[in-house]
């Protein structure tokens, strides 16, 4: 009864504070949620369990609070969980309108399937979130899913279509000047033609990282 008198006088006072400035409501509480969901897994894990039940099962909110449950259960291990709400998460999100929410499911959806080993799986993911930001035209996320996706492959010891996915998204942080984004992307490739045996390519972009991170 505490924890669910606490969100209602959360939500109160949100809906409240979103009225004066402009807010949406259900955003604040979700950004709350996300903050928690990779510092204090157990608080997060309680916070969504308390909203949950007070929203409609056919509200897509309800698709994005389980998907923030989902990461704080993988962040703290619980893999079978984390499966079990992103699974969910993508029923409810499939049903509405909430695309970009849905991709950021796939992402987070593969990079669970990446760490348990169940590549296919993962590679089968990342295509369909490939194809939501592309359609979306977010390339800086893009830029990410194919990041990501490439280590898939890099597990695999398929160097060069890691080495592929990797310059690929290399190519959109260049274009945006994201520095971060770069090293990120240098330092991928760096690994690939390490394990490629490729050495002097691997210490040029290993020291081209280092640089950029150290700036």
């Amino acid at each position: 009864m505490k924890g669910l008198f606490r969100v209602a006088f959360l939500m109160m006072g949100v809906f409240i504070c979103s009225s004066s400035k402009g807010a949406e409501p259900w955003e604040l509480l979700v950004k709350k949620a996300d903050s928690l969901s990779t510092s204090n897994f157990s608080k997060c894990v309680e916070f969504c369990d308390s909203i949950l039940p007070n929203i409609n099962s056919t509200v897509s909110w309800k698709g994005v609070f389980t998907s923030i449950r989902g990461k704080a259960h993988y962040f703290k291990g619980n893999y079978d969980l984390a499966a079990k709400d992103y699974n969910e998460a993508v029923q409810i999100l499939q049903k509405g309108n909430f695309k970009r929410e849905l991709g950021f499911v796939f992402i987070d959806q593969a990079k669970l399937y990446r760490k348990i080993k169940m590549f296919p799986q993962a590679i089968e993911t990342y295509a369909k979130a490939d194809k939501i930001f592309r359609e979306l035209k977010d390339e800086s996320t893009l830029a990410t899913v194919l990041n990501e996706w490439g280590v898939v492959y890099e597990f695999q010891n398929d160097f060069d279509k890691a080495i592929d996915f990797y310059t690929q998204s290399l190519k959109t942080r260049v274009k945006f000047n994201d520095s971060l984004g770069m090293a990120y992307s240098y330092s991928y490739i760096a690994s690939a033609s390490l394990n490629k045996n490729d050495f002097k390519k691997a210490e040029e972009l290993g020291i081209r990282s280092l640089e950029i991170f150290e700036k």
